[in-house]
């Protein structure tokens, strides 16, 4: 099974492959095999055009990828299903996978496939590098009670809560209703 976060790359290695492959005649790919750390493209005896191969290219890898992927479904029933069959595929994967399995997809050759995969796997870098290390949060408030609340011994009735963990940060702010029927101010600042 080929993880999320190798998917780009077999796919990469395999469509490197099988474009040296074409070039030595050979095409019509038919299967990925595991071969010493590597998926490796297995071919047919006879040929197939690059659209045919670049598509069963995709089917394979998604099925390595998923074993929920019958090899036999039309590209169009992966794509209607594919959020429910491969859920955790890489983001930027998905727009590839659209266009090659599709009837109507932009990617026709070898090399178009090599460039986008290489655009893939540089957004997903950027995706999945951390955030910034140096992310500094500036937080101010300021509570205090009004003239004519102050005259008549009313107390604040307003709160601010904050915290920060890695690079999130929460921040409530609670202001006291001087007059409800469902409690105080002084009630409502408290919680």
């Amino acid at each position: 099974m080929i993880p999320e976060n190798h998917i780009l790359d077999v796919i990469y290695k395999a469509a490197l492959a099988l474009k040296n492959s074409s070039e030595d005649g050979k095409s019509n790919l038919v299967d990925l095999d595991y071969q010493h750390g590597e998926w490796v493209p297995i071919f047919g005896d006879s040929s197939a055009s690059a659209k045919d191969d670049i598509k069963q290219l995709i089917k394979l890898s998604l099925q390595k990828h998923s074993p929920l992927i019958p090899i036999y479904l039309s590209g169009d029933v992966i794509l209607n299903h594919l959020g429910m069959l491969a859920p955790n595929l890489p983001i930027d994967l998905l727009p590839i996978v659209v266009s090659c399995l599709s009837g109507e997809g932009e990617i026709t050759s070898i090399d178009q496939l090599l460039e986008k995969i290489e655009q893939a796997k540089q957004q997903n870098e950027i995706r999945n590098s951390p955030a910034v290390d140096s992310l500094r949060w500036e937080i101010g408030f300021d509570t205090h009670i009004g003239m004519k609340k102050a005259l008549t011994g009313q107390t604040n009735q307003d709160a601010v809560y904050f915290n920060f963990y890695e690079s999130s940060a929460l921040v409530l702010v609670a202001d006291g209703i001087s007059v409800s029927t469902a409690g105080t101010g002084n009630m409502a600042s408290n919680i």
